[in-house]
C-alpha cells in the first residue's frame, strides 16, 4: 500500500520521537504486554513533539476494540502500534502506548 509524501515525513518525524524517549514498560499489566512515555517527564521542546504525536493518531490511526471498550484509533508504525487511554483533549492527555502489533 502506498502512501502519501505527507503520511511518511509524519512517520519519519514520528520516529524520531520514538527513537528519542525511553519506553518504559507497563509491569501493572503484564497480561496485556506494552509501553509508555509520561508527558511530564519531557522536557517543553518534547512535550509540543508529543502533543503533535499523539494529534496525529486520529489522523493515521486505524479504529479498533479492545476487551470491551469502544474503539480507539491506533497508529501503526513499523512494529509497533501506538495510542492513548483518555479520550481527554490533546493538550492534558499525558500517557503515549505502544505495543507490538500482535498485542
Amino acid at each position: 500500500m502506498e502512501i502519501s509524501i505527507e503520511q511518511q515525513q509524519d512517520e519519519d518525524r514520528a520516529r524520531e520521537f520514538i527513537k528519542k524517549h525511553l519506553w518504559k514498560f507497563a509491569k501493572t499489566m503484564p497480561w496485556s504486554p506494552h509501553f509508555y512515555v509520561v508527558k511530564d517527564y519531557l522536557s517543553v521542546e518534547d512535550k509540543n513533539e508529543f502533543i503533535w504525536f499523539i494529534s496525529q493518531i486520529p489522523k493515521y490511526g486505524k479504529m479498533m476494540g479492545w476487551g470491551k471498550k469502544k474503539p480507539k484509533p491506533y497508529w501503526f508504525i513499523d512494529e509497533y502500534k501506538y495510542w492513548t487511554m483518555a479520550e481527554d483533549p490533546i493538550e492534558i492527555e499525558n500517557i503515549l502506548n505502544r505495543a507490538t502489533h500482535e498485542v
